[in-house]
């Protein structure tokens, strides 16, 4: 059997790197006739396979994605080694010269070729360049491909024959000229992508890295010019940091954008202090996170279904890769052994119901971010977490702790680790009253009992000072003077009075209850009748009014109420007992999740 040369019937490919030694590391590699012809097919199968799981994420549909992700596995079963280099099966990204671009192939196909070339390993090793950056030697490449390209024009000439088969004839110029020119195309671009990053980088080459750049798209054409960075990439990845240093940045909501909503039972305990319920409304959940991971971990963030957490002890949160409960099973266990590694930084969200006062909308629901995730923390990070949700008080830090699966939903696996920043604070407490409200408005045992005492202060400081001053939160009011300045503050009726808790509010109402000589107490008594009708149901205010104490710790409500109707009369007194009786047509316990809070203008 004859090949014609002129005709193009024979393909060239540089293999970068390859664990089999019949294919080996930094070779050319000629293919023609039935061997072309079957490496041609494989490379159909690899892209109609790795082609099926992009659309599907397209598509969004999970239920598609995992069963495009496992069909894939199934095809490299036996060709990942998540702990081995260059083991002697595995992906191999190799790049089309005629084609102009990379192909992804199976070892083990590759290993019929016609001729081998050998290039110089070393000069895909990247070098500090006159710019200061890292960058492969084009100069020194391009002679290497020169010199192959001689030789390949010399045998072609000659004959080269495999099997009885025969490519025969003379390479003209033209065709010299597109393996001149397509050779360096991906020179070009991988310096492009080192470039991008910071000195020191390199050129990735292991096994994991080649899979990473299959799974992240680089079966396509490389005839672009890459100064222009016209890359075609999924998983919103910047694409030359994966080229290069095999880098990929993930960024998205995790499990889903739509979130999560974390109903969790509790066996061991009650959920409330009430004792009425079996589980926990958590409220709805999402993580807006940003997963850094390379090579082979890279490749299993793209390849699998979920994610598992690992928090260490500084507070950095690593990942790596596994099934959503018995869904994707085939494609996790492509990748069994791997070692949780990358990064992970983002933000917790939650689903804020918003805010109605009179029937009409103050707030709208919204996401909003209240927990950030990655950060370096001052805190025993490592300590183990009591339950599927804790929220702690350490040196001067709200944190959070959580089994990622409980809040996150099927996917997620691990646990988490986060910090309240002060600047979401706002939102913090606005959480905080919503799983009240959901709750029964009784004790929520995941927020650890120094962390409540420092949330009610952190209430009272917001509303009385604007700001956090945690010291000056529960001191008493010395003056007719000051107490009606800090019942104008509180008749302006901030958030963060709407969204205290019961120990805040109670607590508030006790300074606004308090009595001095001379004082007419009307600023004090409308501030009263405001906070009171902040209610959102009968147990929240039976949680109230037995806290009305200096620190808001439960007293009785008949203290409670005592204190109030002593400091009321006239007009006041008639609208708080007209208050009482609209709170008692309220809910009686808990009201739906994902109800707005409602503020009435009953006083």
């Amino acid at each position: 059997m004859s090949i014609c040369v002129e005709c193009g019937e024979f393909e060239l490919f540089y293999v970068l790197a390859c664990g089999d030694s019949a294919v080996g590391e930094s070779n050319v590699l000629l293919y023609a006739g039935e061997e072309l012809t079957a490496l041609n097919q494989e490379i159909r199968d690899m892209d109609a396979a790795f082609g099926a799981l992009d659309r599907a994420k397209v598509e969004g549909d999970p239920e598609t994605v995992i069963e495009a992700q496992d069909h894939l596995a199934k095809m490299l079963e036996g060709y990942v080694r998540p702990t081995e280099r260059l083991p002697d099966k595995h992906l191999v990204q190799a790049y089309s010269i005629r084609g102009k671009k990379w192909t992804r192939i199976r070892s083990d196909k590759m290993r019929n070729h016609w001729r081998s070339y050998k290039i110089d390993t070393s000069l895909l090793q990247a070098q500090t360049g006159a710019a200061g950056t890292s960058e492969l030697d084009r100069g020194k490449l391009r002679q290497a491909f020169t010199s192959v390209r001689d030789k390949i024009k010399s045998d072609l000439s000659d004959g080269i024959t495999y099997k009885q088969q025969i490519a025969k004839g003379e390479a003209s110029g033209s065709i010299t000229d597109v393996w001149d020119a397509n050779w360096l195309k991906w020179v070009d671009a991988v310096n492009d992508s080192l470039s991008y990053s910071a000195s020191g980088a390199h050129f990735d080459l292991s096994a994991g890295a080649q899979l990473m750049r299959g799974y992240a798209g680089f079966g396509v054409q490389l005839g672009y010019d890459p100064k222009k960075g016209a890359y075609s990439l999924k998983g919103n990845a910047e694409a030359r940091a994966i080229l290069g240093e095999a880098k990929a940045t993930f960024n998205g909501y995790f499990v889903d954008r739509d979130g999560w909503h974390a109903l969790i039972d509790l066996s061991e305990q009650d959920a409330s202090e009430a004792g009425t319920q079996a589980r926990l409304d958590f409220g709805y959940f999402r993580f807006n996170a940003t997963v850094s991971a390379n090579a082979m971990l890279g490749a299993s963030v793209y390849a699998t279904a979920g994610l598992e957490f690992k928090t260490e002890p500084a507070g950095k949160v690593l990942v790596k890769p596994s099934a959503a409960d018995s869904k994707g099973e085939v494609a996790a266990g492509l990748f069994a052994g791997l070692e949780a590694g990358g990064s992970v930084k983002g933000a917790f969200e939650w689903y804020n119901p918003g805010l109605v006062e009179a029937g009409g909308v103050v707030e709208s629901p919204k996401w909003a971010a209240f927990v950030s995730v990655g950060a370096t923390v001052a805190v025993n990070a490592g300590a183990g977490l009591e339950g599927v949700l804790k929220i702690t008080y350490e040196n001067g830090k709200f944190m959070f702790r959580c089994e990622a699966r409980a809040v996150l939903g099927v996917g997620a696996k691990g646990g988490l680790l986060g910090e309240v920043n002060f600047a979401k604070i706002l939102e913090f407490i606005k959480y905080i009253y919503c799983q009240l409200k959901d709750n029964d408005f009784a004790f929520l045992r995941f927020v650890a009992e120094d962390a409540w005492q420092a949330l009610v202060q952190v209430t009272i400081s917001l509303i009385t000072e604007g700001s956090i001053a945690l010291e000056a939160a529960l001191e008493p009011i010395r003056s007719a003077n000051a107490a009606e300045d800090f019942a104008r503050k509180v008749k302006a009726r901030p958030s963060a009075l709407i969204f205290a808790a019961p120990e805040a509010k109670g607590a508030i109402l006790y300074k606004l209850s308090e009595r001095y000589l001379f004082s007419f107490e009307e600023h004090q008594e409308a501030a009263i009748l405001t906070v009171v009708g902040t209610m959102q149901s009968q147990r929240e205010w039976a949680q109230v009014v037995e806290r009305i104490t200096v620190t808001g710790m439960k007293s009785s409500a008949a203290a409670g109420y005592a204190r109030l109707r002593a400091v009321l009369d006239g007009g006041s007194a008639r609208k708080f007992e007209a208050l009482v009786r609209a709170i008692n047509s309220l809910p009686t316990n808990t009201m739906l999740a994902g109800e707005p809070v409602h503020v009435r203008n009953v006083a």
